[in-house]
């Protein structure tokens, strides 16, 4: 299944825009989630294992806020708000 542009640029947890560079095409080297001084990658997989009852429907970029409360919260389900269609 082949994921539109705008399903690139949307936070898989609450739908916001993700502010992914390499979502609009550019290098990841102008993302956000670079500039970030903790793991992004680590906080999600962290998140998905500690919550499996959330389901990701596709390889999506997180949005910078859902990124920063996983770090605050240690990736409590509670803390973060979820989108659920």
């Amino acid at each position: 299944m082949t994921m539109t542009i705008a399903e690139t640029q949307v936070c898989p947890i609450c739908q916001a825009k993700n502010q992914c560079a390499m979502a609009v095409g550019k290098s990841i080297h102008g993302c956000w989630c670079l500039t970030q001084p903790h793991s992004i990658a680590a906080a999600l997989s962290r998140f998905k294992s500690e919550n499996p009852q959330i389901q990701f429907k596709h390889k999506q970029c997180i949005c910078p806020q859902c990124a920063q409360a996983m770090i605050d919260a240690s990736c409590e389900v509670s803390d973060v708000e979820i989108y659920i269609p």
